[in-house]
């Protein structure tokens, strides 16, 4: 369950088509309600990394491998799992050459939480630490070397260490020059996981097939229509639905057998937009699936912002009487502004989300 404290005081109440107050719709605040709202055209086009996915069997029994597969040239890997065990145990991403020729592994972005018990508090310590500006780092592997990927570390014991009913998650973004085989597994607290990957089982799935391996884990939505305020007070976009086409279809290279990635965990969702018009507004979050807790970096013209949704004391939300949360507002200005919000499903949190723009009007006593 979450561990989350509620604000105490009421941020604003959501009418049907309305101007909300700078008040009501101020940067970092949640809020009552869900507006109505014209949905925008958008095209959607699919790119980018190979995906890694590991989450199943999300709560982990026993020792074994929980995914593995070989891999080249740019990949993502996202990891999901928690400690079902009485005692410790290790959690370690083992890479090493796929055969006796030497590989090169380019590590580009890396957010992996700390041990938690915590869902909501892990998955925006990952997403934080993936989001933020990272410098490249290279590492050369000859047939006998390896790389943990959760620990940046080639030392024969790295791995993180759960508790029981602890949690590890988070994403790495690699460029794998030259084949790769890419072992995530669950090994006993004192064993070397280099050591134990060469002879570890495969686990099975649990109940939900989410692991797998996926083409283009990059999703690009362009709103094709500026965003005009002189037609309509409040504008929406849904992104992740189950009846959407976008949920990638893959392989679970361990058995052979078909899966979808039911959430998309691991793909970077980009929304660009423009808005036309002096108006100033709000964006918001509303994450209609249910609790949602992460990350997210929004552009604007030249400014970058790392945002974390919710802010302030809450650390995660979605819950009725706080179903929307306004990230950022935009002051007024002429001509048309671009924008840019980069995202990802976190570890633990629900879909669909809806990213509203809305108009805001001057305070009345101002």
């Amino acid at each position: 369950q979450f561990k989350m404290t509620i604000l105490r005081t009421l941020l604003g109440v959501i009418g049907g088509g309305l101007l909300l107050s700078e008040t009501a719709l101020a940067a970092g605040t949640t809020a009552l309600g869900v507006p109505e709202a014209r949905e925008v055209p958008v095209q959607v086009t699919a790119s980018g990394p190979v995906l890694l996915f590991s989450d199943s069997p999300e709560l982990v029994h026993g020792t074994g491998v929980l995914y593995r597969d070989t891999v080249t040239g740019p990949a993502r890997i996202f990891v999901h799992h928690l400690n079902g065990t009485k005692r410790n145990l290790k959690l370690a991403v083992v890479v090493r050459p796929a055969g006796v020729d030497a590989a090169t592994l380019v590590i580009k972005r890396s957010g992996i939480s700390e041990p938690s018990a915590n869902y909501a508090k892990a998955a925006k310590d990952s997403q934080k630490k993936y989001f933020t500006r990272q410098t490249p780092e290279t590492i050369s592997l000859n047939h006998y070397q390896f790389r943990e990927l959760l620990t940046g570390s080639s030392e024969f014991e790295a791995g993180l260490i759960l508790r029981p009913e602890q949690l590890a998650t988070g994403m790495v973004y690699f460029e794998a020059r030259g084949p790769v085989t890419v072992s995530v597994l669950m090994c006993e607290a004192s064993e070397m996981p280099s050591v134990y990957n060469k002879t570890a089982p495969i686990l099975p799935m649990d109940e939900h097939p989410l692991r797998g391996t996926y083409d283009h884990a990059n999703l690009t939505y362009t709103v094709t229509e500026p965003i005009d305020f002189t037609k309509s007070d409040v504008y929406y976009l849904r992104m992740g639905a189950d009846e959407e086409p976008y949920f990638l279809k893959g392989v679970d290279a361990t058995t052979g057998r078909k899966t979808m990635n039911n959430g998309n965990y691991g793909v970077i969702y980009r929304l660009r937009y423009q808005v036309q018009g002096g108006q100033p507004y709000a964006l918001r979050i509303n994450p209609s699936g249910g609790y949602f807790a992460g990350y997210a970096v929004y552009k604007q013209t030249d400014t970058r912002q790392l945002v974390p949704i919710p802010d302030g004391e809450e650390e995660a939300f979605g819950k009725t009487g706080r179903e929307m949360y306004t990230f950022a507002t935009v002051p007024g200005a002429s001509g048309m502004r671009e924008g840019l919000f980069v995202w990802s499903p976190p570890g633990a949190s629900n879909l669909p989300i809806r990213f509203y723009w809305q108009a805001i009007k001057k305070d009345q006593d101002k």
